[in-house]
């Protein structure tokens, strides 16, 4: 099977272009290795302020027209995998500037602990403190637009980036919201049975992707991490304890709201998979609908990605195309 017909079984409308150049990007990875992808990536970077720090990757391509901030899953620092999936993201739009932001996480992975002043404010439901050092990031580059990217947990980083950007006069045209979490209340132990249940399907989405270089950064990561352990450990610093409590309230759709009431000309992309164990397919077309009622269609789109479960986007071709397919409309 080709892999345009392969991406076209996830989604059959994925336009014939989007599946064109994911197909190179594919057929150029397959028969690339890890270790060639990667050598040709920029170092990852630790950008501090007075009271935080973050990690991040920063691709500069000699001429791009517009900067895309990627906002990594919770607990994933920018260990390998991540990186592949930022990269196979940077190989299919040259033409951008892509900055991903990893996450704190397990035992020597991941830098950006909140700080302790913080750790109330985000406990509550603010997850501006997440995102402040980005912000600045940004203001130190001269940027002063950028679209926000986000899957999982990073779906709530990219909205709240678009909450709060005009107090960095920041101008987001465009927010791309994958997966989220914060779309209902549950319990700690509520949440942390729906995140673990994610992990079954993982495997197949990684395996679907038929990609040597995609099991190799896998492998590597998990070995950096400790694997399961280490990830489970990371989880359990005070600073992703306070961001799980923030995600287990109902925040998801505000901050979208104030994001498109706060950037008039920005559009709203919301993608789920209807069977995901954390966006509940019922519950986002309730929340889609009302923002739609609110601002339009012509600035919140959805894509439904039928059967298809959180984990999908570890199918890094998928991945690629739901971005390429939101982002270009």
């Amino acid at each position: 099977m080709s892999e345009q017909l392969r991406l076209k079984e996830y989604y059959p409308g994925f336009d014939q272009k989007v599946v064109d150049t994911v197909a190179d990007v594919a057929q150029q990875q397959r028969s690339s290795s890890w270790e060639q992808i990667k050598s040709e990536l920029p170092d990852n970077t630790v950008f501090s302020t007075e009271d935080s720090s973050i990690e991040l990757l920063d691709i500069v391509p000699k001429d791009y027209d517009e900067t895309w901030v990627y906002h990594l899953p919770m607990g994933n620092p920018l260990a390998d995998h991540m990186q592949l999936r930022v990269a196979t993201l940077a190989a299919a739009k040259t033409d951008k500037r892509i900055i991903a932001i990893g996450n704190p996480s397990g035992p020597s992975q991941g830098v950006g602990k909140l700080p302790a002043a913080s750790l109330r404010t985000v406990w509550s439901g603010n997850l501006r403190p997440t995102i402040d050092p980005v912000m600045r990031y940004l203001g130190s580059q001269q940027i002063e637009q950028a679209t926000h990217i986000g899957f999982s947990y990073g779906a709530e980083k990219a909205a709240t980036a678009s909450q709060y950007a005009e107090k960095y006069d920041q101008h987001v045209p465009s927010g791309l919201f994958m997966e989220p979490v914060a779309i209902k209340q549950r319990g700690l132990l509520e949440l942390g049975r729906d995140f673990n249940s994610t992990a079954a399907a993982l495997e197949g989405y990684v395996k679907a992707s038929a990609s040597g270089p995609v099991e190799e950064a896998g492998k590597r990561a998990a070995e950096k991490s400790h694997g399961l352990v280490g990830y489970g450990l990371g989880l359990l610093r005070m600073s992703n304890i306070a961001i799980a409590h923030a995600l287990t309230k109902e925040g998801f759709e505000n901050r979208v709201d104030n994001g498109l009431t706060s950037q008039a000309e920005m559009r709203a992309h919301l993608v789920w998979g209807t069977e995901s164990e954390l966006a509940t397919h019922g519950l986002m077309i309730e929340l889609a609908g009302r923002l739609q009622s609110k601002f339009g269609v012509g600035r919140v789109s959805t894509m439904e990605m039928v059967g298809q479960k959180h984990a999908m986007g570890d199918d890094v071709f998928l991945h690629t195309a739901m971005v390429l397919q939101n982002l270009n409309r």
